[in-house]
């Protein structure tokens, strides 16, 4: 099986851990990104005619990490390092922009259901608050002469309940269309 030696490095709870087995000497580095703070990553020419990836502190304090033959591996090395670093913060952009859209989505139902809520409120309240056929308006303590009484006129007419025992008594054995 074809195995890559391609260098990798991860980020992972504060520690960066990178595998560099295409170096002359392959190595496994782990540094605390903590304890470290502010770094340069960069690749130096040696006096052997190596090309060095090297860490340097803000202190001054040059580490050498890996030797490289070409020059062009030694750069790969550093950018593999650079993408790690980068690689967080990619996930956190993500993350913050699948976030948004979740709460633009919810933002959108309810701002589609604010819209539609007085159409619907008044539709509804309308179909509710229609006064029965043997409903009487107007307040109990008044007399009933004065008290508009909604009466029960025509038995065919639409939206007036009744049982369906006397919607059945009522009409003759026709077809309804």
């Amino acid at each position: 099986m074809f195995k890559c030696k391609c260098p990798n490095a991860k980020l992972s709870d504060n520690t960066l851990v990178l595998s560099l087995p295409d170096a002359i000497t392959p190595v496994v580095w782990v540094m605390d990104m903590n304890s470290e703070g502010t770094f340069i990553i960069k690749v130096e020419n040696s006096e052997d005619g190596y090309y060095v990836l090297q860490k340097i502190s803000t202190k001054g304090k040059s580490e050498d990490i890996a030797f490289y033959k070409k020059r062009s591996k030694a750069i790969n090395a550093m950018s593999v390092i650079t993408h790690a670093m980068d690689g967080d913060t990619k996930h956190s952009i993500l993350n913050f922009i699948k976030t948004a859209f979740y709460i633009a989505i919810i933002l959108t139902i309810l701002g589609l259901g604010y819209i539609f809520h007085k159409p619907a409120t008044s539709f509804f309240t309308t179909i509710w608050n229609r006064p029965s056929a043997t409903q009487t308006v107007g307040s109990p303590d008044t007399k009933p002469s004065s008290a508009p009484v909604i009466e029960k006129t025509n038995t065919d007419a639409v939206g007036i309940p009744m049982s369906a025992d006397d919607f059945l008594k009522n009409k003759t054995n026709r077809l309804p269309f």
